[in-house]
């Protein structure tokens, strides 16, 4: 059958007009309609992306000025997008969630090591997974080529939709928690936050809230920090989340601190060269932090035991172990009581902080709005902030 090929992509078969045009469901999704026409009728032909998909072919209805044939499409284009979405929720249960959700925490993690742990599975089989997930979608999704798992331009724009829905998946699986459990509040916070901010502020939430069940859930490592399981997640940056509610506790103000006894051999920064620096691994560029804005050479951190976190690392300086460099928030009350000393004057201070956040969707919860009412007594400035303190 002969075509003849017009301009804006229409073709002429057999007295018929045909057009393939592009439609995107969203920025990301590339589809193709291709449709047919005639002088009475008009028909969208299927939705090609690899595939044409002839369940959506049905009839459009009669539209007016059958010479503008553009104008037309662009109505049928709205019209049959509805029966395309009809068909994607049809054949939602098709959809590989095992081999989607190893995808994601792979691909988020840069890891197949760290993504076992997260999924409780062997490396093979999240191998596999990705495997079959590629050749299911037909494009490579990690680049293989330099040994490592890096992500391809797609695989990027992939990893971005699926830690969206993810998340939203486990938004509302918290939702359906909270409403059945609205007493239980579980906060998720760093060690060192949770033992020297939160605990000694507790008794004061405690006593103004009766009949909480509060579970307090420490994290690991930074790879732990996410809205699993809790009500409440501390976090630190520069409040860039917008899918969540967040409080300002305090600003980012680092302080090296360690033993009176050591103290008194440090009468300026560079007296750091001969002592022992005490690294917390939860936020290992801190001492760097500290010597670059203090003008020393930061190769000095790359000395010195590392902890698990600041808390461990607290206490081996107050035992006269070293010199550990701490969120100034955590300290004030044993620089206060001369348990640590903070020998020099300046201290280290960004743009970012430690926060309270929460979920947007969760703010009409009571208990959230409780909870969220208490800090805001116990921040500094709050008409009981101080009485809130033990």
């Amino acid at each position: 059958m002969s075509r003849n090929v017009h301009k804006d992509g229409v073709s002429r078969i057999a007295g018929s007009w045909q057009l393939l045009i592009p439609v995107s469901a969203n920025t990301n999704d590339m589809f193709f309609a291709l449709f047919s026409f005639s002088t009475h009728s008009i028909f969208f032909t299927g939705l090609y992306n690899g595939r044409s998909m002839p369940y959506l072919s049905r009839p459009l209805t009669w539209l007016p000025d059958p010479m503008n044939p553009l104008s037309m499409l662009r109505y049928g284009v709205c019209l049959d997008f509805l029966n395309w979405r009809e068909y994607i929720v049809k054949n939602r249960a098709k959809l590989p969630l095992t081999a989607l959700r190893a995808f994601e925490v792979a691909a988020r993690l840069r890891s197949i090591k760290q993504a076992c742990i997260e999924l409780n599975l062997t490396p093979g089989a999240i191998s596999q997974q990705v495997r079959a997930l590629e050749d299911r979608v037909g494009v490579q999704l990690f680049d293989r080529t330099s040994g490592r798992y890096d992500l391809t331009a797609i695989g990027e724009q992939l990893l971005s939709r699926l830690t969206h829905c993810f998340d939203d998946m486990e938004a509302a699986m918290q939702e359906v928690v909270a409403h059945a459990e609205p007493n239980r509040l579980r906060l998720k916070l760093a060690p060192t936050f949770a033992a020297r901010w939160f605990a000694p502020r507790m008794v004061s939430f405690l006593s103004s809230n009766r009949g909480v069940d509060l579970e307090v859930t420490t994290i690991a490592s930074s790879a732990e920090i996410g809205f699993e399981q809790c009500d409440f997640l501390v976090q630190f940056g520069g409040a860039s989340w917008p899918d969540f509610d967040s409080v300002l506790l305090f600003r980012d103000e680092l302080v090296p601190v360690c033993s009176p006894k050591i103290a008194r051999t440090l009468r300026k920064p560079e007296d750091l060269r001969k002592q022992t620096l005490l690294h917390s691994s939860f936020r290992e560029k801190n001492w760097a932090q500290w010597l670059e804005s203090a003008g020393m050479d930061t190769r000095l951190a790359a000395t010195g035991p590392r902890f698990q976190n600041g808390l461990l690392a607290c206490e081996a300086a107050a035992s006269g172990s070293g010199v550990a460099v701490m969120q100034l928030a955590y300290v004030e009350a044993d620089i206060a009581q001369g348990r640590l000393v903070a020998p020099f004057d300046h201290h280290a201070v960004s743009e970012n902080g430690y926060y309270m956040t929460s979920s947007k969707h969760r703010r009409t919860e009571r208990k959230i709005q409780d909870f969220r009412n208490w800090i805001l007594t116990v921040l500094p400035g709050a008409p009981q902030s101080r009485t809130a303190l033990p």
